[in-house]
């Protein structure tokens, strides 16, 4: 290889060298933008074990409600002299008779 004066490499070094550094740097960007990526994946994983995690427990606490529902209401149904409100029955209901003479 040639060697020029004054600048210690040949041309042809300084182009390889120059090819290599740049692709060094495309592999870099490369590798961060991977990164970058692989950041989002894993940000998204995160948010959907916790919406899985809040559902859950909404619907636990649904379960729980329901089931309290089922508790206060089955005293009403279980006996059978209680009404239920709203409904007028004519046995609940005060008639007034009036006997004309």
């Amino acid at each position: 290889m040639l060697v020029e004066k004054g600048r210690g490499l040949s041309v042809r070094t300084q182009t390889v060298t120059r090819a290599l550094i740049l692709i060094l740097i495309l592999i870099l960007i490369l590798n961060l933008i991977l990164i970058l990526i692989l950041i989002l994946i894993l940000i998204l994983i995160l948010i959907l074990i916790l919406n899985l995690i809040l559902i859950l427990i909404l619907n636990l606490i649904l379960i729980l409600i329901l089931i309290l529902i089922l508790i206060l209401r089955l005293p009403y149904s279980a006996l059978p002299n209680r009404k239920t409100p709203g409904l007028s029955t004519p046995s609940s209901t005060r008639s007034v008779v009036c006997v004309c003479v």
